[in-house]
């Protein structure tokens, strides 16, 4: 989605960097593809992280198949708010745009 935005709709991006202690967060839930599909699983615990396929990441994302590709929008679901702690290159900020 990034690439689309930054190249066809040419958008500027700014990148947040977010600490993995977001992940133990007592609220935090996981989602195994894009939380708004109808086939997404949810959960809570770190034992259900581990289900998450994360080998997806290796590749890019234009070359993978329709099946990997709901895998690799996997998402960390943070109820609410995120207190900016948690941004770990608030001081840092990468931009992306296009030429």
């Amino acid at each position: 989605m990034s690439s689309r935005l930054i190249y066809q709709e040419k958008k500027e991006l700014i990148w947040l960097e977010i600490s993995l202690e977001v992940a133990f967060l007592k609220e935090t839930l996981f989602s195994n593809m894009n939380a708004t599909d109808n086939n997404v699983k949810i959960g809570h615990s770190l034992d259900f992280l581990k289900t998450i396929d994360l080998s997806v990441l290796q590749s890019q994302y234009k070359n993978l198949d329709f099946n990997d590709k709901k895998k690799y929008q996997a998402e960390i679901l943070v109820k609410s708010f995120l207190p900016i702690k948690y941004i770990t290159n608030i001081d840092t900020l990468r931009w992306e745009y296009s030429l």
